[in-house]
């Protein structure tokens, strides 16, 4: 799928191997360590127990599952941003 401007892959599991933002459900979130944290966008339930644990282990971008879809996409949009600028750290 694409709205014109990103690619987005719908996938069972999320695989780190692909470039850009990782949005997964924080059911799914099983070893942090394999991903780059800044891409990632952690879909969570409010009053989950893991959410301490996840801003813990450096997740920066976290929505509720009942957040709007618009709320969704300033996440994603802000971890695009922040990889941007990593990006351009990387480069200088």
């Amino acid at each position: 799928m694409s709205d014109g401007y990103d690619c987005v892959y719908v996938v069972d599991a999320p695989n780190p191997r692909i470039d850009g933002v990782i949005a997964m459900d924080e059911g799914l979130v099983n070893d942090l360590a394999l991903y780059d944290v800044d891409r990632c966008v952690i879909v969570a339930r409010k009053g989950s127990r893991r959410i301490a644990s996840l801003f813990e282990a450096g997740v920066r971008h976290l929505v509720f599952a009942t957040d709007s879809p618009k709320t969704a996409r300033l996440a994603i949009l802000a971890a695009e941003l922040r990889l941007g600028h990593a990006n351009r750290l990387q480069s200088t």
